[in-house]
């Protein structure tokens, strides 16, 4: 059985196409800048790898590609959403990255153990109190797609009545 994450609608396939690239260059972009913020740390934190500069590089890597989509003129978010299986899977990634900040910031509280009770009901708040907020997101990616949806088909009747 294959679980899928994201919900994808195309209206084109030059959007597509497009789309694509800009996702391919911001990749590349995030695969190279990993690799050297990788071999970096390694070598000047005696191979301590902290997770925040990777963090910052997923962000900028997101800016990039919703800059570079909409330089080559595509509309990159009216394309997808999250299905409930990626809504769960990102808000379990968010709770993961919390909790193992979380678990940095206080291990002596919960005993050195991942399996503490309080370890572990606090991982089970944070997912439950950022669940809604994922939910909301999508909603409002939902609300997107559906406007420009609209959106594009009123473009379309325009340019079939000037014909």
């Amino acid at each position: 059985m294959k679980i899928k994450l994201i919900k994808r609608q195309i209206l084109d396939e030059r959007e597509e196409q497009l789309v694509n690239k800009a996702g391919m260059e911001a990749f590349s972009f995030f695969l190279y800048s990993s690799l050297a913020l990788y071999a970096g740390s390694v070598v000047m934190n005696a191979g301590a790898i902290h997770y925040q500069p990777f963090l910052v590089l997923i962000i900028i890597a997101s800016l990039y590609f919703i800059c570079r989509a909409q330089h080559l003129g595509a509309n990159y978010y009216n394309s997808f959403s999250l299905t409930i299986w990626g809504v769960l899977v990102s808000t379990g990634f968010l709770t993961f990255l919390i909790a193992c900040q979380n678990f940095q910031l206080n291990h002596a509280i919960y005993h050195n153990s991942v399996f503490h009770p309080m370890f572990l009901f606090v991982i089970l708040i944070t997912f439950i109190i950022h669940f809604p907020f994922m939910l909301l997101v999508n909603i409002f990616l939902e609300y997107i797609n559906k406007w420009q949806k609209k959106r594009f088909e009123k473009y379309l009747d325009q340019l079939e009545e000037e014909r």
